[in-house]
């Protein structure tokens, strides 16, 4: 589980990295301006705005991977502990269930079909 967690967060900040680079080298290519007026000492140093572009893009990109990924770790994490409980739950419920009526019998494979087989039964019988 560690290393499936592990491997989302890195691919979604790879992902999100390369994305971010090629946003930033389109910016720089079609609208070069932009970052030269963000950083208005680029031209006199003699750097390129697409380059400019790449490296912001791809630094950006990379931490909002990074966040994208642990958002969904984190929530698939929460959800799985959610499920783990309510199924936790079922089954404390079923054994006591199980302990009140004796004639339903649990089973690794529930068959849903037998509780509904001894309710209409005990419907069905007259006090």
């Amino acid at each position: 589980m560690l290393f499936k967690g592990f491997v989302t967060i890195v691919m979604s900040s790879l992902f999100f990295g390369f994305m971010g680079g090629l946003i930033g080298m389109l910016i720089g290519l079609l609208i070069p301006q932009y970052y030269e007026t963000i950083y208005p000492g680029l031209s006199r140093i003699g750097g390129d705005p697409w380059k400019m572009g790449v490296a912001l893009g791809a630094v950006q990109g990379l931490v909002a991977g990074i966040c994208v990924g642990s958002v969904v770790l984190l929530s698939t994490a929460w959800y799985k502990s959610r499920m783990t409980n309510s199924i936790t739950q079922m089954v404390a419920q079923a054994q006591a269930l199980q302990s009140t009526s004796p004639e339903v019998e649990l089973t690794d494979d529930v068959d849903l079909s037998a509780l509904t087989k001894t309710k209409a039964n005990s419907k069905n019988t007259p006090n």
